[in-house]
């Protein structure tokens, strides 16, 4: 899995996903090559190709010693920094020279990937950007440029700029940016139905099932996700969000949340969201 932060939860989910299909025996190995703040042109000089300090830190290890097992690397990347401003983006169909520019920087990223030894990338683009539109959604106009190619390794991952488009805000967390509950649950739907398409098969109809019973439910954060042991804790308890949510919500001090404090916390996060949603229409 490589990306950034936008793909913190969504494999997670995915790999849900898999031990639900396979009941547990299987031998998938999921590796995260995922750094916050970093599109493609942090990860690499987007003019010359050049892989950056955080590419061998961070891409490099995850490809690594794999005992001879194919490596299938689903890469949910950006273009953003690679035209200067990071929203600055392609601006439309006619915008030639910078699809083309953003298309080298693709194959380049993704020739590279190939080079640590990835037998095959599946590339997706960004998701719905609110503030950086319509570039963003621009974004998928250079990757559907470099998938005319037909180059042997490079394959098309899913639109997932559509799909959170159409559930925004509600698949977002609080901050209108990053995907909530509901937005990890579609981007792992998306990637699951791209791997079956990949594969030339059919995928089952429960994983649509999820994803649209997660659509019509409450949107949660990502902070609530992490909390209820959604994905790993981590060092959650240490960090200034934690702190400001017990402060606001720890009214018997101390230092946890109990069943109603939790409870209130939730539902305020929740109705953060909705609201957010009412003001951007």
């Amino acid at each position: 899995m490589q990306g950034y932060s936008t793909s913190f939860h969504w494999p997670h989910f995915l790999r849900r996903k898999l031990d639900c299909l396979f009941e547990g025996n299987h031998s998938v190995e999921i590796r995260w090559a995922t750094k916050g703040r970093t599109p493609i042109a942090k990860w690499m000089d987007p003019d010359s190709g050049k892989r950056l300090e955080t590419w061998h830190k961070v891409i490099t290890p995850s490809l690594e010693n794999r005992a001879g097992r194919p490596a299938l690397v689903l890469a949910q990347e950006s273009l953003q920094g690679v035209f200067g401003d990071p929203a600055e983006g392609i601006r439309g169909p006619d915008d030639t020279e910078r699809i083309e520019k953003g298309k080298a920087v693709l194959r380049q990223f993704a020739e590279n990937l190939k080079a640590d030894g990835a037998d095959e990338v599946i590339i997706a683009t960004h998701i719905y950007k609110h503030s950086f539109e319509p570039g963003i959604g621009h974004e998928r106009l250079a990757l559907s440029a470099l998938l005319e190619e037909r180059i042997e390794g490079i394959a098309e991952g899913p639109d997932v700029w559509t799909p959170t488009r159409d559930h925004y805000p509600k698949a977002y967390d609080t901050d209108g940016l990053h995907p909530g509950y509901i937005g990890a649950e579609i981007m792992a739907h998306c990637w699951f139905e791209a791997l079956f398409k990949w594969f030339g098969e059919t995928p089952p109809t429960w994983s649509q099932d999820e994803m649209e019973a997660a659509i019509s439910g409450n949107p949660m954060s990502t902070l609530m996700m992490r909390y209820d042991g959604i994905v790993p804790k981590g060092n959650l308890l240490e960090s200034p969000r934690w702190k400001d949510i017990l402060k606001a919500h720890d009214r018997d001090g101390d230092g946890v949340l109990n069943e109603s404090e939790e409870k209130r916390w939730k539902e305020g996060e929740i109705e953060q969201i909705l609201s957010f949603g009412r003001k951007s229409d």
